[in-house]
């Protein structure tokens, strides 16, 4: 997109129903909280009229929504108290959760990964690390780069999702699902990346991570290059999943058994 939507045009859109706002969760989110992924404290970022925060909440677990609309999130309280389900919904800038002064275990991101530019976009994966446990996992769900070009939201590629998490994050999947909206019966193609924010080991030094950049940078271009994902534009093949390469994380070698990088014994 060459002009990006506003706080302001993001408001304006919840005067009527916006085309993300199926009155359900996302079918491929709803998955994950049925396989056990949803757990701990939950924080839905970009969350609308609240529906995966709702849905966490249901399922017993401490969850707030937070949204930089203020008529999303009157929408959301009023579907909270319809229900009867103690949730939290706050009015708060995604580039900087970390004022909050809160982490979660889980955090969601339902369509919102993807309406940022290049700049707002590394603010906007920091701010989520400032929100997120260490131990704690993100998941992402954006529009594809197997959706054709046109109106909406920018497509996202794989590389870009793994550029974008590729320091202090684990990229641990990228699959190909479907992102339903008000706007056609069929799913639009979309990624639902599984994130994982590392925790801390001991004895490490602030800046060894950060340093490591580099060599995780260099690393992922050829990490990409055997990267086994989908192809073609159309509707995703249910359960279609991708696992990063390690190398394209780590800029070190795969363990070779299809689950990710061997992991170097801890220091003593």
């Amino acid at each position: 997109m060459s002009d990006l939507p506003t706080q302001a045009d993001f408001d304006a859109m919840y005067t009527g129903t916006p085309p993300w706002d199926i009155g359900r969760p996302q079918s491929s989110l709803r998955a994950v909280a049925e396989a056990g992924g949803v757990r701990g404290r939950v924080l839905d970022a970009g969350c609308g009229t609240g529906e995966h925060a709702l849905m966490a909440a249901a399922m017993g677990l401490d969850a707030t929504g937070v949204d930089g609309s203020p008529r999303a999130i009157g929408l959301a309280r009023r579907k909270a108290a319809e229900r009867g389900i103690d949730v939290r919904f706050l009015l708060a800038d995604a580039l900087d959760l970390g004022s909050l002064g809160e982490v979660f275990d889980t955090v969601i991101d339902s369509g919102l990964f993807h309406v940022f530019g290049d700049d707002d976009r590394a603010r906007y994966v920091d701010s989520l690390r400032a929100a997120t446990a260490p131990g704690g996992r993100l998941y992402v769900l954006c529009f594809s780069d197997r959706f054709p070009p046109g109106l909406g939201p920018r497509r996202i590629s794989q590389h870009e999702i793994l550029a974008s998490f590729s320091d202090r994050w684990t990229v641990e999947a990228i699959e190909g699902v479907g992102l339903e909206s008000t706007l056609s019966p069929d799913p639009i193609p979309a990624w639902l990346a599984t994130i994982e924010r590392p925790g801390e080991q001991a004895g490490e030094r602030p800046g060894e991570q950060a340093g490591e950049r580099r060599g995780n940078e260099e690393g992922l271009a050829d990490g990409l290059a055997g990267f086994d994902g989908p192809v073609g534009i159309g509707r995703p093949g249910k359960g279609e999943r991708v696992h990063c390469p390690a190398r394209a994380l780590t800029g070190g070698p795969t363990s070779g058994d299809g689950r990710g990088p061997r992991r170097s014994p801890k220091k003593p």
